[in-house]
């Protein structure tokens, strides 16, 4: 490749990081291919496995991960009162939302992820509330239904298809044990 052409690209992909056009990782590859990791003095890559973002960003998707397995633990497995699952749920609803937050405005690809745990965290809210306060069988199946149908039209809106198949196939599943029972 011509050093013209090369340094075309590479002031490019410059202008695209500076005004964000791409994610940073993406023209921070991107650089570091063209360059052939040849570190200047505008447009230096950083190439250390001891990056504090990256210790950050890895801590982040921890915490996110492993919020829904702490709230199935915390609803089910403990004899809290009901009034301190729910609080539980709704912190862990709240850091779930600030993790979408922050993973659409980095533009990240765990946003999706994000966005599902903030959907099984409401409901599991959802069927906790109507468990501890209504505690009847109908209700519970009717917010359920809810639950399902609103996933869909959140999927619609955000042109999410696997959020939209998976509405789907809990509206199914719910049917078929209503028939069955």
């Amino acid at each position: 490749m011509t050093e013209n052409r090369k340094n075309t690209i590479i002031n490019e992909l410059n202008y695209w990081k500076k005004n964000k056009m791409l994610p940073e990782v993406y023209c921070d590859f991107l650089l570091a291919l063209y360059t052939n990791m040849d570190e200047t003095e505008d447009n230096k890559v950083e190439t250390s496995w001891v990056n504090t973002s990256s210790w950050l960003k890895t801590g982040e998707l921890f915490l996110l991960i492993i919020l829904l397995p702490i709230a199935l633990l915390a609803v089910y497995a403990t004899l809290f009162p009901p009034y301190v699952k729910i609080l539980i749920l709704f912190i862990f609803i709240l850091s779930s939302i600030w993790e979408i937050k922050g993973f659409k405005r980095r533009q990240s690809m765990w946003y999706n992820l994000a966005l599902a745990i903030f959907l099984l965290l409401i409901f599991l809210l959802s069927i906790v509330l109507i468990d501890t306060y209504l505690n009847l069988i109908f209700a519970t199946h009717l917010i359920i239904v809810i639950n399902f149908v609103s996933w869909f039209i959140l999927g619609k809106k955000l042109d999410l298809k696997y959020l939209q198949i998976a509405s789907i196939f809990g509206i199914l599943l719910e049917s078929l044990f209503l028939f069955y029972n």
